[in-house]
This record gives C-alpha cells, structure tokens and sequence, in this order.
C-alpha cells in the first residue's frame, strides 16, 4: 500500500476542510448507468449488483447517475440547477 501524499488531482483542485483528503476522482459520467434505466431496475440493481460492489465511489456515482437516466429530478445543494 503506498502512502497517501498531498498532490492534487487536477489542475484546478478544489479547497476541502481539513479533515477531508481527496484520494480518488471519478468522471464516468451518465457512462455509468445504463440507457433507459428504469426505477424497476434501479431497484434491481441495488439489491443484486451494487450490493457487491466493493468501491462506495463507483456505487454512489453509478447510483446518481441511474437516477438521473430514469428521470428522477436531482437538485443540487446551494445551487438552483437541477438535474436533468
């Protein structure tokens, strides 16, 4: 296991608390839901295939994303955008 440095991520890196450390970014996007996702197959999906998934990043992303694709309005806190 390597030890955790403080090098950003990205050009730009964003200010945290300092208890907060960015370890991992993902950017996959609507890529990680599938097209035409359903709420029927997000229930499906949470109680077969993100039960097994091992990296809480890549559940939580795949878990948004699924809800955006199926329609479910997503407001963003401290914004007045709204997804989709």
């Amino acid at each position: 296991m390597s030890p955790i440095t403080n090098t950003a991520l990205d050009p730009a890196p964003r200010k945290y608390p300092p208890a907060v450390t960015l370890v991992k970014r993902s950017a996959r996007g609507v890529a990680a839901a599938p097209a035409g996702t359903t709420l029927a197959d997000i229930e499906h999906w949470l109680l077969h295939e993100a039960a097994v998934e091992s990296e809480l990043l890549l559940f939580v992303e795949s878990f948004i994303w699924r809800l955006v694709v199926a329609g479910i309005p997503l407001v963003l806190k401290g914004t007045a955008e709204v997804l989709p």
